[in-house]
């Protein structure tokens, strides 16, 4: 008898593994077409400027002089960032070769491994085995996330670093004193240092901020003073090297580093992008969609997380960081992301918590938004209302078609978890559904608008150039001119904005010029053969002491091509208008 009931057992049990079995088959085979999603679109969108140009053309600039130590952006020393950024993006293109593809790869799979982190610190720690994909899906088809993973900026190499830094952490907490402890806090140590040579100090002002409130609360304070000195120590072996390196053959980089970059972007009253303390909140409401929803309803549940230690963890994770950023005067959408990995473990948690009808009605409307989106953004991009047309080139009819017909499926994708009560089901189709609105986002991505975009301008009017001519771009074009052009020497019109620095250097003096070719002692532009310039036309005006011989209009963009005649050194006239016709 007893071995009957046994057998009967086993047979009832067998449709439910064949069910969780389907279900991870279904959610692997989502993340890895996600994955597929992301890796397919980073060569699709062009560059924009002046963030995806700047960070291709430092690593550029590496591989073409050798100089892998001190960054430099058009030749010049730039020092807001350290390195590790521009290495990684460096050896991409060693091997893919210097395209936008290579330029972002390592950060698309910098979010694909922030994504893989929180899946494992979900399944190990968290209470609900579902708790895992679901928070690693939200992650990734998160409005936010979405559009930074797929660019080229370091918020996502560094929150990968932070957050294999603070997952470690936690694991090391949870681990009893002995080896396997020391090992988690060597890879929090590691991680941590990584991070630092990507975007400085905060990487250790993040883990502190967090850890010190989590063991307070978990009534665990006597390990902040045994837990720190194991990461400590790693973090500075890995940072060390480059430290030591780049104090050697620039000594001024930790001053304009700390001082400029660090303390006056997070107290300067003249702090670099100043937004209100509470700039966050709606960042973070708009960047967490279209998952962030489920939080209300969550709330409204009044789920305690008190009971579990991963769920309390990151309260502090996500609250900590998020109350220092906002305290800092200077604020970026894109400095948040490090808050992002708690956000989903939290909401997928209290998400799984709620009623199951519950749950599925509210998926259901988040399902049926994104199936009237898609025919809704389809149309858009085929008719192109008044005042879009001007966004993108005339050319590119076939690239808007690819996109209006990926959101089309994304949208029928939405649509199908209408046909089914299964709340599994309908999260899988909205993950699905977003990440092919990823691919139509990156087809219908508006290349025509110069300013943002100008490499495809750039290379109908502004190749080939003398390797002896001059070249003159303002701070809108900088960055994209000498990438395009691959070269480091271009001159800078008008105001200098992140060049400051390095044009301020005693052996740069030659570099800016005025609109009015007035230039500092020492310029070749008297002596050009050929000058090229390129701006923005709402910013500055072209040089006007010579005519140009052509011009190339687009919007806000002019380029003139000047052949000069030979001209008295002693330089323009002082009642030289400032004004060009052009």
């Amino acid at each position: 008898m007893a071995s009957l009931d046994r057998m009967e057992l086993t047979a009832a049990a067998r449709p439910v593994a064949g069910v969780r079995v389907a279900d991870r088959a279904r959610a692997g085979l989502l993340l890895a077409g996600i994955a597929a999603c992301y890796v397919a679109v980073i060569a699709v969108r062009p560059l924009v400027a002046p963030d995806e140009f700047r960070y291709a053309e430092v690593p550029r600039e590496m591989i073409a002089s050798g100089d892998w130590i001190a960054p430099r952006i058009d030749g010049l020393l730039y020092f807001e960032k350290p390195p590790l950024g521009y290495w990684l993006t460096a050896l991409s293109m060693r091997a893919f070769g210097e395209n936008a593809a290579a330029v972002r790869l390592p950060f698309a799979l910098s979010t694909l491994l922030t994504a893989v982190i929180v899946f494992a610190l979900a399944r190990r720690y968290g209470s609900r085995t579902a708790v895992a994909p679901l928070a690693a899906l939200g992650l990734l088809t998160s409005l936010e996330v979405m559009a930074v993973g797929s660019s080229a900026v370091l918020d996502a190499l560094f929150a990968l670093g932070t957050t294999a830094t603070i997952a470690a952490l936690f694991a090391a907490i949870e681990e009893r004193p002995g080896t396997a402890r020391q090992g988690w806090l060597a890879v929090s140590g590691a991680a941590c240092g990584a991070a630092f040579l990507t975007k400085g100090f905060l990487a250790f002002a993040i883990p502190i901020s967090v850890a010190v409130p989590y063991l307070v609360w978990s009534r665990r304070s006597g390990d902040l003073l045994r837990l720190p000195w194991t990461p400590l120590v790693v973090a500075l072996a890995i940072a060390a090297p480059w430290s030591a390196a780049i104090t050697r053959v620039q000594p001024d980089f930790w001053h304009q580093f700390v001082v400029n970059e660090h303390l006056r972007r997070f107290a300067g009253s003249d702090a670099q992008h100043a937004a209100p303390f509470w700039y966050f909140v709606p960042v973070v409401a708009v960047g967490a969609l279209p998952w962030i929803t489920l939080l209300a309803d969550a709330l409204r549940h009044r789920v305690t997380s008190a009971g579990s230690p991963l769920l309390r963890f990151c309260v502090c994770w996500f609250a900590a960081p998020l109350a220092m950023f906002s305290a800092s005067s200077g604020k970026l959408a894109t400095y948040v992301l490090p808050c992002f990995a708690p956000l989903f473990i939290l909401l997928a948690d209290r998400a799984l918590a709620l009623p199951r009808e519950r749950l599925t009605r509210h998926l259901g409307w988040i399902a049926a938004i994104g199936a009237a989106l898609g025919p809704l953004a389809a149309v858009v991009l085929l008719a192109l209302p008044a005042g879009l047309d001007a966004f993108y080139a005339a050319d590119a009819w076939a690239a808007r078609v690819i996109g209006a017909v990926a959101a089309l499926v994304a949208g029928a994708v939405a649509a199908s978890a209408l046909r089914t009560p299964d709340a599994a089901w309908r999260a899988t189709a909205i993950a699905g559904a977003a990440s092919l609105g990823l691919v139509a986002a990156a087809f219908a991505f508006p290349s025509g608008y110069v300013p943002k975009t100008p490499e495809r301008w750039l290379a109908q009017h502004v190749a080939p150039v003398p390797e002896d001519a001059i070249v003159v771009a303002d701070r809108t074009f900088v960055q994209a001119v000498c990438w395009h052009l691959r070269r480091a020497d271009v001159l800078v019109l008008g105001s200098e904005g992140e060049l400051r620095y390095g044009l301020e250097q005693p052996d740069q003096t030659a570099r800016p010029i005025t609109t009015t070719l007035r230039v500092r002692a020492g310029s070749r532009i008297s002596s050009a053969s050929w000058r090229w310039s390129i701006r923005r036309a709402r910013r500055t005006l072209l040089p006007v002491e010579l005519t140009p011989d052509r011009t190339e209009t687009s919007g806000e963009a002019v380029m003139g091509v000047y052949d000069p005649q030979p001209r008295n050194d002693a330089g323009p006239s002082p009642s030289a208008s400032a004004r060009s016709d052009t």
